[in-house]
Formats: C-alpha cells, structure tokens, sequence
C-alpha cells in the first residue's frame, strides 16, 4: 500500500480520479464532466456550466436595469445558493420600486445599511479580542 492510498478515505461519494491510475482529473475532463450536471464537490449542489456562465457575464443585459438582468437570471434561481438567492430576491423586490436603476445603483442604496451592521460585528469581535489580549498571560501575548 502506497503513502497516497494511506490517506484516501473509502466513500460513496465519486471519486474524481482514474480508479486505474489515481492522477487527478485535468481542468478540460472536468469541465468535459459538467456536461452531465454533476454537483458541486463542496455543497452537493448543482452547478453552472462555464461556458453558460461565461455567456451569461458577456451578455450587455446584465449591465443595464435591474428588471432587465433579473429576467436573464431567473432561469438560474433554482441553482443560487440560500446567500444568493437571498440578494437575488432583494434584487427583485427593489427593481419594482427602482425600476431605472441598475444593480450597482441598487447596491449602493443597501450599502450603507449593511456597511453599519457589518462595523457593529467587527466591533464587537475587536472589543472581545481586545479583552482576552489583556488576559493572557505575558508569555502568549507576543511583543
């Protein structure tokens, strides 16, 4: 038994090596593998194919109204993770309302909102990191 064999962990999830060869799929297989909808290797989810992606960020749409642009994403809806799909749907509730912005104009009207919520956790965490610096003892706290 090899040191690499040593390491693998037998799983019923599919092993994206050669069963004969154990050398790791090339970037041009692996794309070759998303022609079969196979799931993200993370989360389990289904991913987007790049040639679709890479279509989709060329296209003009994407940069002008909201409205617009949401309509060339929803056919993708369904495969947003929960983060995305949240912003996703801001997005299209605020395209109602704003209906001649486009998506960076509709970032800019959120970002103060959440710039602040974001400074509150970072304080919060320096405040607490802060604390224990003065706790340590000498010898971890560092120069």
């Amino acid at each position: 038994m090899t040191r690499m064999e040593k390491k693998v962990k037998k799983t019923k999830i599919t092993s994206f090596k050669s069963e004969l060869s154990q050398i790791p799929l090339t970037r041009k297989e692996l794309k070759n593998l998303l022609n079969y909808r196979i799931p993200c290797l993370c989360c389990g989810r289904e991913m987007l194919h790049p040639d679709i992606y890479m279509q989709i960020t060329q296209r003009k749409e994407l940069s002008s109204k909201a409205c617009i642009a949401i309509k060339l994403l929803e056919p993708f809806e369904n495969i947003m993770h929960p983060v995305e799909r949240q912003v996703f749907n801001m997005f299209k509730s605020m395209a109602v309302k704003y209906p001649d912005k486009d998506f960076r104009e509709l970032l800019l009207l959120k970002k103060d909102v959440h710039e602040l919520a974001l400074v509150k956790i970072q304080s919060s965490i320096f405040n607490k990191v802060s604390f224990y610096r003065r706790i340590l003892p000498k010898k971890w706290q560092g120069s």
